[in-house]
């Protein structure tokens, strides 16, 4: 009867050890309290200054911030754009036809063609 309580402790203490780990390894968003129009302005310094791969997350989560908008349909725009700038030319082509599918009558489509 002791070992059974002695491993029922030992297992909820490793349970308890497993599950702060899994917390402690969560990224933190850090544009999180950002409105969409910082992230649009880090989005395109990181462009500026060749950053395209830091470009593209924050341009993704741009998209979701500001879903439905003119921005987020800019933010695709130009997450294709820094995709095939990174060299990732696949995925660009991928953003780019998602962007036509999505938005066929928007003002930008020319962008996309």
């Amino acid at each position: 009867m002791h070992r059974a309580r002695l491993s029922a402790a030992a297992s909820g203490t490793l349970a308890l050890a497993m599950l702060l780990a899994a917390c402690s390894s969560k990224p933190i968003d850090q544009t999180a309290n950002w409105s969409p129009n910082r992230i649009h302005a880090e989005a395109k310094d990181e462009m500026n200054s060749g950053g395209y791969d830091k470009a593209v997350p924050l341009l993704e989560t741009l998209e979701g911030r500001a879903a439905g908008t003119p921005l987020a349909q800019q933010a695709q725009l130009e997450k294709a754009y820094s995709q095939y700038k990174a060299g990732d030319k696949a995925e660009a082509i991928a953003t780019l036809d998602r962007f036509i599918r999505l938005h066929p009558a928007s003002p930008a489509l020319d962008y996309a063609l």
